[in-house]
């Protein structure tokens, strides 16, 4: 395959690469789609709603170029079942939304709409398989830019240490994510859940441990990231996984795991602004309403 690569974007110039995005000369970056849908070697600029948030027709034989590194090919995952998933969902999926990024964690996280229901913005799930952070990394550009998020909040790393990643390393995937995510969102709020202790990788809590205390010291030093530490709250008094938070897998959390993560995340949306103030007096002012209207009927 021949291929032109430019700063953000990679088409080809010659076969079936699909083009769903790309820089032209004044440095915008713009979308577009295949003329009907086909994986051909040209590219229709659009610039209605349907075009902006459209990237690709799953019944071809198209496939992703990571233009940080040309040698990977995004498409060829174990996730890629998932992921045209949410291809071909950008097309409905609202804009400015709060979006859950990230592994397992999020994925199966099946009551995430409803836990963040009181906020006064659209909660969207883009969690994917087993993911590292580096996948998470690596498919940023095809998953959350088409979304223009609101708001970030990820959570990964996880798996990068299952595979022995070092807590080092770790923290460079994490840094140079956050330099890509920062190339078009100067200042979009990100949001980054701490690793959690699992009961099925207890050989890992001092990894999990250091990678956490290294991401959390970097953040520090950065504008609009927020580091929500769960790890703490997640072990019992003598430093264990607490093992009623999670599913038999000892891996995955239960409702009593998530609830943890929820108000975490809550006291964050809340403290800035993602949770209306007056619709919380407002659903105060109910209950008390209800309340008074009940006794009284009682006596």
């Amino acid at each position: 395959m021949i291929h032109k690569i430019d700063n953000q974007g990679i088409y080809d110039i010659l076969t079936d690469t699909c083009l769903w995005r790309h820089q032209i000369s004044n440095g915008d970056i713009i979308w577009g789609r295949q003329p009907n849908g086909s994986c051909i070697s040209s590219f229709g600029i659009d610039n209605s709603d349907e075009s902006i948030r459209y990237t690709r027709n799953t019944s071809n034989n198209c496939y992703y170029i990571d233009d940080e590194d040309p040698n990977i090919i995004l498409s060829n995952t174990p996730f890629e079942g998932e992921l045209i998933q949410f291809d071909k969902l950008l097309i409905d999926s609202k804009k400015q939304s709060i979006i859950f990024y990230g592994s397992s964690s999020i994925r199966f996280w099946s009551t995430l709409e409803k836990d963040f229901s009181f906020s006064q913005f659209n909660v969207i799930n883009r969690g994917f398989g087993g993911s590292t952070l580096k996948q998470c990394y690596q498919q940023f550009k095809r998953i959350i830019l088409p979304l223009d998020p609101r708001l970030l909040i990820l959570y990964a790393g996880e798996n990068d240490i299952s595979e022995d990643q070092t807590p080092s390393s770790i923290q460079l995937i994490f840094n140079q994510f956050i330099s890509i995510i920062r190339q078009f969102f100067p200042i979009l709020p990100i949001v980054y859940i701490s690793i959690k202790p699992s009961p099925s990788r207890l050989n890992k809590l001092n990894e999990q441990n250091l990678t956490n205390y290294l991401i959390q010291e970097d953040i520090k030093y950065m504008n609009n990231i927020f580091y929500i530490n769960i790890f703490n709250e997640m072990l019992t008094i003598d430093g264990k996984p607490r093992s009623e938070l999670f599913l038999s897998d000892n891996l995955h959390m239960n409702k009593q795991g998530y609830d943890i993560w929820t108000q975490a995340i809550k006291n964050y949306l809340y403290m800035n602004g993602f949770i209306s103030k007056g619709l919380i007096n407002c659903k105060i002012s109910f209950f008390i309403f209800t309340f008074n209207l009940l006794t009284f009927f009682a006596k």
